[in-house]
C-alpha cells in the first residue's frame, strides 16, 4: 500500500503465498513478486520479502506472557486515572526523573560496607531479588555471560556474524543538571540493516547485561563489508529538530577474523575518521563471532566490490544517528575545502 495522510491509501501490488510454503519455511529469506492488487489486472513492478518460520515453544510462551501483561496493564488502567509508565525495559529518563532516581547505595556485608549499583535498564525478570543491586566486580562478571535474547536480521546468504554489545568505558557526559549523565545506547550498522540496544540511563561506564537487548546475527551478504558502531546520548526531547548526541564511533574490520572463534575485543571511539585533532572519547567492549557457510562462495564475493546498501528509517533523528554511526561528524567522502585544509 502507499499510505497518504490525505485520501485513500493506494494499492500497489499483492501476492498469495501458499499455506505449505509458510508451513515449511525454517526463517529463510523469500522474496516474491509483485502480482496486481484484487480486481485490477496488468504488470506490477517490485518485490515483497519476508521471513517465516513455525513457532517455537519459546515463541508461544512469550506471546502468552505478553498477552498476560497487557491483560495486566488494561485492568491496571481502568483505576488509575494515569497509566503506571516504567523505563526498565528503554531508559531514556529525562533530568528530573534522573534527579530523584537512586543509582548506587552502601551495604553491610559483615564488617565491611560494600558499594553496590542498580542494574540498568532493569534486573533480570526471573532473578530480580540477585540482580537489582550487584557490586561492581558481580556487574562485570554478569555481563560476560552468554546472551539470552538475540535479535536475527540481514538478508545474506554466505554465512552469519554475532554480534554481542557488553560494554563501554570513561564516555564523557552529555547531559547537564544534578545527577542527570549521558543516556547511552549503541547503534549496529552492517550491510543492510541497522539495530541498536537498550538505553542505559545515567551512566558514564555502561554494561549490557544478558537479559537485555544486546545481541544481533546478521547474516553476511560480502565478505569485504565493515561492521560500524555508534554510541549515543539519547535525546527524548519532543523538538523533531534534537538528535541523539553522538558521542563516539568506530568501524571493524571483519577480514582479519577466523569463523567459529570467539573474539571479545575493545576498540577506543571518536567522532570522526579524521587523524588531525580528533580526541578519544572512551572505549567500546563487544564480543564478535564468524560463522561461515561456503569458504568457496565467500572467497568469491571478494572478487567484486561490496554492493551499494539502503536502509529505511522513519524519523529524521533515526537518519542522523545511522550517518553518524558510518561517517561519524563529518563525510569524509565529501568534497569540502574545510575538510581538506584540515
Amino acid at each position: 500500500m502507499d499510505f497518504d495522510k490525505v485520501g485513500k491509501n493506494e494499492k500497489l501490488g499483492a501476492i498469495t503465498i501458499p499455506p505449505r510454503v509458510l508451513f515449511d519455511s525454517k526463517g529463510d529469506r523469500m522474496e516474491f513478486k509483485l502480482g496486481p492488487p484484487p480486481g485490477k489486472t496488468g504488470e506490477v513492478d517490485g518485490h515483497l520479502a519476508i521471513r517465516c518460520r513455525r513457532a517455537s515453544e519459546h515463541d508461544i510462551h512469550f506471546l502468552k506472557d505478553y498477552a498476560d501483561s497487557q491483560k495486566r496493564n488494561a485492568l491496571q488502567n481502568r483505576f488509575h486515572k494515569e497509566p503506571a509508565q516504567s523505563t526498565d525495559t528503554k531508559g531514556g529518563s529525562g533530568n528530573i526523573a534522573s534527579y530523584f532516581r537512586r543509582q548506587s547505595r552502601t551495604v553491610k556485608d559483615g564488617n565491611e560496607e560494600v558499594k553496590e549499583y542498580k542494574v540498568r535498564p532493569g534486573p533480570h525478570p526471573k532473578r530480580k531479588d540477585q540482580t537489582t543491586w550487584m557490586t561492581h566486580d558481580q556487574v562485570e562478571k554478569e555481563s560476560l555471560k552468554e546472551s539470552e535474547e538475540w535479535i536475527d536480521t540481514g538478508s545474506g546468504k554466505l554465512g552469519r556474524l554475532f554480534v554481542e554489545i557488553i560494554g563501554c568505558e570513561d564516555l564523557p557526559n552529555l547531559d547537564t543538571g544534578g545527577r542527570n549523565k549521558t543516556d547511552t545506547f549503541v547503534s549496529i550498522v552492517y550491510q543492510d540493516s541497522v539495530v541498536s540496544t537498550d538505553i542505559i540511563d545515567d551512566c558514564l561506564s555502561p554494561r549490557w547485561m544478558p537479559w537485555t537487548k544486546r545481541a544481533f546475527i546478521f547474516h553476511i551478504m560480502h565478505s569485504s563489508s565493515q561492521l560500524f558502531l555508534g554510541v549515543f546520548d539519547f535525546d527524548e526531547g519532543i523538538n523533531p529538530t534534537d538528535d541523539h548526541d553522538l558521542v563516539g564511533r568506530v568501524s571493524v574490520d571483519l577480514t582479519n577474523l577466523r569463523k567459529d572463534t570467539l573474539y571479545t575485543l575493545k576498540y577506543n571511539i571518536f567522532t570522526t575518521a579524521r587523524m588531525a585533532d580528533r580526541k578519544r572519547r572512551g572505549s567500546i567492549t563487544v564480543r564478535l563471532r564468524l560463522e561461515i557457510e561456503d569458504d568457496r562462495k565467500l572467497l568469491l564475493s571478494n572478487l567484486e566490490p561490496p554492493p551499494d546498501m539502503y536502509v529505511n528509517v522513519k524519523k529524521r533523528k533515526d537518519f542522523r544517528v545511522v550517518r553518524y554511526t558510518c561517517t561519524g561528524k563529518y563525510d569524509m567522502t565529501k568534497y569540502d575545502m574545510k575538510y581538506i585544509n584540515s
